[in-house]
């Protein structure tokens, strides 16, 4: 990104441009429009941004009245109305600072489009890759553990048994058990226990003794009941800071977007209040009746999410530990965020 040019400084028209050409989904630019109307637009929004700026991407002669800058330049492709057609005289002798910045700015993007044209890619960059569980047919993805245990299972809202790892919307045959199994990371592994429920844990069409550990494998085929995963590897991208990231509701299979900008409240609305928080569950039915109006904030820092409970009547965990109130707690890819019965799961929204 070009520390010159700050998209907060642009006209709304053009940010209105550059915002519909990002391949964002629909929600996700409503959180962005809105990211901009608050002044909560962070640098790495602004990169994305100007990769998406059709002004940007043009390269116009500078003449001598198209010297005053890119705002001005905005100003007038864009045809805003309070544009003045004649700019007074002292602006050009008054301002070569002004000047200087524009051609500098010019002659940069001229120079990076010259250079892109015969340069060879650069090396693929190595980053370190978790182990994560995918369900194939909805695209749930669970991160690993690098220590500890993650407990796998299906909510059970009248007893508010809760696993770890929510399945519900995965197992459309219903034969998943509340806590069917359990996953330990130990010296560098993982083992799978399966903790005796009806339908059995599976590995590679083997069932598992109940109560019994068994060593997991890159590429093994794992179910539990009729609801299948694979054992693979986190996508790379999990691994950079990301600009838009998504909440994926485990009891509906609902997604949200939410863009790496500010604080995003997550809550339930109340019209009788007039309040709504940002990402509202009330549609979400009979799980979320214990989501407090104002449940959690999730905010994006150096392009990486944290999570904090905002004094919820039930409370907030990440893979089943509770977090403390008035805590920023790091929230990861393939992780699950629990707020009182209602679980979602974090990814990356790419185009």
């Amino acid at each position: 990104m070009n520390s010159e040019i700050r998209c907060l400084d642009c006209i709304p028209e053009v940010v209105e441009q550059c915002i519909e050409r990002m391949p964002l989904s629909p929600g996700a630019k409503r959180l962005l429009r809105k990211a901009f109307e608050e002044g909560k637009v962070t640098s790495l929004m602004e990169q994305h941004m100007q990769q998406a700026c059709p002004h940007l991407e043009q390269e116009p002669e500078i003449g001598q009245s198209e010297q005053r800058g890119l705002l001005h330049r905005a100003r007038r492709i864009a045809g805003s109305s309070d544009t003045p057609t004649e700019e007074p005289q002292d602006l050009m002798e008054d301002s070569p600072t002004l000047l200087m910045d524009s051609r500098e700015i010019q002659a940069m993007l001229r120079k990076q489009r010259e250079a892109g044209a015969n340069a060879k890619p650069p090396p693929a960059k190595i980053v370190p890759t978790a182990p994560i569980l995918e369900v194939p047919e909805t695209g749930h993805r669970i991160l690993l553990p690098a220590e500890g245990s993650l407990t796998l299972g299906c909510l059970d809202s009248l007893s508010r048994i809760s696993p770890d790892v929510d399945l519900t919307h995965d197992d459309q045959q219903h034969s998943v058990a509340f806590l069917h199994a359990r996953i330990t990371a130990r010296d560098g592994k993982h083992f799978i226990e399966d903790f005796g429920s009806l339908t059995g844990t599976w590995i590679n069409d083997k069932r598992l003794e109940p109560k019994q550990e068994h060593v997991m494998q890159q590429g093994d085929r794992v179910r539990l009941g009729s609801c299948e995963m694979l054992m693979t590897t986190a996508p790379p991208h999990w691994s950079e800071p990301s600009l838009v990231y998504r909440l994926y509701a485990t009891a509906s299979g609902r997604t949200f977007s939410m863009p790496c900008a500010g604080e995003v409240t997550l809550g339930r609305a109340d019209p009788r209040l007039g309040f709504a928080p940002d990402i509202n569950l009330n549609e979400e039915g009979d799980v979320a009746l214990l989501v407090s109006r104002r449940h959690a904030a999730v905010r994006c820092y150096e392009g990486r999410l944290e999570v904090t409970d905002l004094e919820s009547s039930n409370g907030t965990k990440v893979d089943g530990i509770p977090i403390s109130r008035d805590t920023w707690v790091p929230l990861k890819p393939g992780q699950h965020l629990w707020l009182g019965g209602f679980c979602m799961a974090v990814d990356v929204e790419t185009a």
